[in-house]
């Protein structure tokens, strides 16, 4: 069954507070488990779905805490993290920070550091991951600011 916006907004209004904190209590520990497990998994889009129709500011900070508990070195943990914060948040811009940030990543993986100008090219490219990241914390920190509504950019 797809969820869509209007049930998504009637499973809202059709389930008392209390039914809505037992699906919490039930749906934030499934997420944890699946990342935190040995080997990282990817949760349920469909926990996204009614978490985030439910209060989509309180899974965003959640995930974004849990996000700054992983180990900067374990990228395979962070890219599944950062994905569905990117889903749940759905802003085009922080989206594109990630996928900018994913594949940084990957080419530093795959970079060479053999010799003095390639080792400079990695020093620069891990230098371009660090920024991103920065960005990333400052997009996801003005979206909370606006309460995760629409933010336009400035044209310059």
């Amino acid at each position: 069954m797809k969820v869509t916006a209007f049930t998504r907004s009637a499973l809202r209004r059709k389930l008392s507070p209390t039914q809505l904190n037992r699906v919490s209590s039930v749906l934030y520990p499934m997420l944890q488990e699946a990342w935190f497990a040995p080997e990282a998994k990817y949760a349920d889009y469909g926990i996204s779905m009614i978490l985030g129709s439910m209060n989509k500011s309180r899974l965003a900070v959640h995930t974004y805490n849990l996000l700054q508990s992983v180990d900067k070195n374990d990228t395979e943990r962070r890219f599944i993290i950062m994905e569905f914060l990117t889903s749940a948040v759905e802003d085009e811009a922080f989206s594109q920070i990630y996928y900018d940030y994913q594949e940084l990543e990957y080419k530093i993986k795959e970079a060479p550091a053999d010799t003095p100008e390639a080792k400079k090219q990695l020093k620069a490219m891990q230098d371009s991951k660090a920024l991103m990241l920065k960005n990333f914390d400052k997009r996801f920190k003005l979206l909370y600011s606006k309460n995760f509504a629409k933010v336009e950019e400035k044209k310059q």
